[in-house]
């Protein structure tokens, strides 16, 4: 991952739930596991009702590998855990006791929770590793658009401090991104000269925040722009305290030249 995608992802703009999606997720992770677990025990207890005696845990290995694939290490571990419990209270003799006097049934268990725990860990790597590069896909196509936009976007963390500016906005304030980013007030520097004058006069009325100005490029210029600025919320409504800050700009000097050569033919021809 490169520098311009790993600060884009301190702001999570890629994918971060509220809180209500977040405990719908673990509800049902866990939800899932413990019906998974009830699933596999009902089959090894139907089973044997049928073909007669049974290796204790045949029906909860695959059980507790979908719940560690499906919902994760920690709903995988508790799945083992249950599982074993249940096998041992329900099927191991003594039935209806967690004692194991014989100690083939305490290999048994032990080698059960000990290759569940080695298939836990293995799927919460294979599901985080897909999960990076979901992430990193999204960003990527999040940067590619950002970039191909024809007004400048900056994004800003909640300190203040530039963490992404797209092709355009680099190309109108005359900095490249070198890796090191500066604060957000160095890079959108409002020019206070008499040409801010101008971008007053200018100066349109819109039902959004936007708001003209005057800025100094690092070239040396000064240039007009239209600007609307936001908070970046990306918790929904619950979201009380913003991850950033997204400012937009567009060079409106073409439109200001033409508007001035339109009212000196107009001035001509009173």
């Amino acid at each position: 991952m490169n520098a311009r995608l790993r600060r884009l992802a301190q702001l999570g703009v890629t994918g971060n739930p509220g809180r209500p999606a977040a405990w719908r997720g673990i509800v049902w992770r866990y939800g899932f596991a413990f019906a998974m677990i009830a699933a596999g025990v009902g089959l090894r207890w139907w089973l044997e009702q049928i073909v007669g005696p049974l290796p204790p845990f045949i029906t909860l290995y695959p059980a507790v590998l979908a719940v560690a694939l499906v919902a994760g290490m920690v709903p995988g571990v508790l799945a083992a855990l249950l599982s074993a419990s249940l096998v041992i209270y329900l099927f191991m003799p003594p039935v209806g006791s967690f004692r194991l006097p014989a100690i083939a049934d305490q290999i048994a268990v032990g080698i059960f929770l000990m290759t569940n725990l080695a298939i836990a860990i293995t799927a919460e790597r294979l599901r985080t590793a897909q999960r990076h590069r979901m992430e990193l896909q999204q960003m990527n196509a999040l940067v590619a658009t950002l970039d191909s936009v024809g007004e400048g976007v900056v994004l800003a963390n909640p300190e203040g401090k530039v963490v992404f500016m797209n092709a355009m906005a680099q190309t109108t304030l005359g900095c490249a991104d070198h890796g090191v980013m500066p604060m957000l007030a160095d890079v959108l520097r409002v020019a206070r000269s008499e040409n801010a004058d101008a971008a007053a006069r200018h100066a349109m009325p819109s039902r959004s925040a936007a708001q003209t100005l005057q800025l100094h490029t690092y070239d040396g210029r000064e240039i007009p722009v239209d600007l609307i600025e936001a908070d970046i919320r990306t918790g929904g409504a619950d979201d009380a305290r913003p991850h950033g800050k997204v400012v937009i700009f567009r060079d409106v000097s073409e439109r200001y030249a033409a508007e001035d050569q339109r009212q000196q033919l107009l001035d001509t021809g009173a």
